[in-house]
């Protein structure tokens, strides 16, 4: 049980351990990228493993800083490793899990694709409304943006390579077989490796404090409101990195750099 109540020692022993885990990630990350891979598959897993172990550094980094500076930044770091705890579980468990995640990255990449097509589409069309009224309500050069205004309508919204990059993932969800709509939100994998009553309250604690939900918006008139869970968030982050290379150092141990059957 981890208390909210952390005192300096508590603290410095704690943060010493964590310098220790940290290194011993890079050691694995540069042990997993030093394997020689036989099978394409494998690669892919040895992608998968080292990108995670590198994204849970960098997160720890982010709580550190955000203990210093912000507890906005220390809960979006603490869900960041929350999430990534259950993910390392998940494609672990099985190599068909693996698989379906590495899927998702192809979903993810149409998604975020398509949005930057809608959206530069609709920030067009607000610059071309913007450019149209402008002249009647300031003393501007009217002719010229006259001009500025036919060549945006003439060009259009610029989306050619985001339409590339929607068009070649389309055609590899296609060449896969992916069957999924969309990616699996870390809620449904937490419920599919059984971690979702853990999962669930301290991923709504972590949300309730990055979000600009009523809560955040409200300790904003109060400097340290919520200073009070930050020993929390510090010590429930330790506990998701030093599991997630616990995890992923004892597979490779068990499997080597190869999913589980």
């Amino acid at each position: 049980m981890i208390s909210l109540i952390m005192d300096s020692r508590e603290r410095e022993i704690l943060s010493e351990a964590m310098r220790q885990v940290s290194a011993n990630i890079g050691k694995l990350i540069k042990q997993i990228e030093d394997t020689k891979i036989k099978e394409e598959g494998d690669a892919q897993f040895q992608g998968l493993l080292t990108s995670i172990l590198k994204a849970a550094l960098q997160d720890h980094d982010h709580l550190q800083l955000g203990m210093e500076r912000s507890i906005y930044i220390a809960a979006w770091a603490t869900r960041n490793l929350l999430e990534l705890r259950v993910i390392t579980k998940y494609v672990l468990e099985r190599r068909e899990n693996a698989i379906s995640f590495e899927d998702d990255l192809i979903i993810d990449q149409k998604e975020f694709a398509e949005a930057l097509t809608a959206t530069h589409k609709q920030m067009h069309k607000e610059l071309v409304t913007e450019l149209a009224t402008l002249p009647r309500i300031e003393a501007v050069d009217k002719e010229l943006f006259e001009r500025i205004l036919n060549l945006e309508k003439e060009r259009g919204p610029k989306t050619q390579a985001t339409d590339e990059l929607v068009a070649t993932a389309t055609k590899l969800v296609a060449s896969r077989g992916i069957s999924e709509k969309a990616p699996k939100f870390s809620s449904s994998i937490a419920q599919l490796v059984g971690e979702q009553e853990r999962f669930k309250p301290a991923f709504k604690i972590c949300s309730k404090i990055m979000h600009r939900t009523a809560l955040s918006i409200a300790s904003t008139n109060t400097e340290g409101s919520l200073s009070e869970i930050a020993p929390f968030l510090y010590g429930f982050s330790c506990s998701e990195l030093t599991g997630i290379y616990s995890s992923i150092s004892q597979h490779i141990e068990k499997y080597g750099v190869r999913p589980s059957a």
